[in-house]
């Protein structure tokens, strides 16, 4: 079944399967292992991801409307790495980052070193 790509847009909130990230000799590499959590769209072109994490003690931006962006509990938006990822990863659309989290999270994301992209030296 093809998905409708049209839903993929900027700033939605998907259930995704993710690729980890591992670190050998100070090189990164992104492994064959993964599994599912949500993620924040970032780019729906190059498919960029922000991973989503309820583990509140991480650095990130959290989330203020949980529930328009879908999420079952209070969460943190991962903001120090871009996870590549397919289309083909995507598994279901669970919302959109309200107009108070968009705002929030660019005031964040000025104030903060930007993300490095999984898989590579910053």
């Amino acid at each position: 079944m093809m998905m409708d790509t049209t839903e993929i847009e900027p700033l939605s909130v998907w259930w995704a399967d993710v690729k980890l990230e591992v670190s050998v000799d100070g090189e990164f590499y992104i492994s064959k292992d993964s599994f599912e959590r949500p993620v924040l769209i970032v780019d729906n072109k190059a498919y960029l991801v922000f991973k989503i994490t309820s583990r509140l003690g991480r650095e990130g931006y959290r989330i203020k409307d949980i529930s328009v962006a879908g999420l079952p509990k209070e969460s943190v938006i991962r903001t120090d790495i871009l996870v590549p990822i397919s289309v083909s990863d995507l598994r279901h659309r669970m919302g959109v980052l309200s107009r108070a989290d968009r705002i929030g999270l660019r005031s964040y994301l000025d104030n903060h070193d930007s993300p490095r992209i999984m898989g590579r030296k910053q």
